[in-house]
């Protein structure tokens, strides 16, 4: 496995997605490897290739912990669901005391039904 700060160089990841696609069992593993360095939009981007729905769901609470809302809304878009009411209050909760509050406004944006 190639070192630094990215498992893979973008030649690979194209690669392994495209010129020679990977076994799902593959793109779990490099889902996993990716998580495992903290570049979990990466990790997303595996999970969903492979089908791993385990996989995508474990990054909600990682999301949730980081006020990361591109994430958890990406991780509840690649299951075909709405994002949970309990995790946003407390993805708004933790953002709040991240300090962000922008993003926890935005999180509060969501929980308002629609009319």
């Amino acid at each position: 496995m190639p070192g630094g700060k990215f498992p893979l160089s973008v030649a690979e990841k194209h690669k392994l997605f495209s010129a020679a696609p990977a076994s799902r069992a593959d793109l779990k593993r490099w889902g996993d490897v990716y998580r495992e360095k903290g570049l979990l939009h990466d990790s997303l981007e595996f999970y969903q290739r492979a089908g791993d729905e385990e996989g995508i769901r474990s990054l909600s609470e990682p999301a949730v912990e980081g006020a990361d809302l591109v994430l958890l809304q990406n991780v509840w878009a690649a299951l075909k669901l709405p994002v949970p009411t309990d995790a946003l209050n407390r993805f708004q909760e933790r953002a709040a005391a991240l300090g962000k509050d922008a993003v926890a406004h935005r999180a509060s944006l969501l929980l308002v039904p629609s009319r």
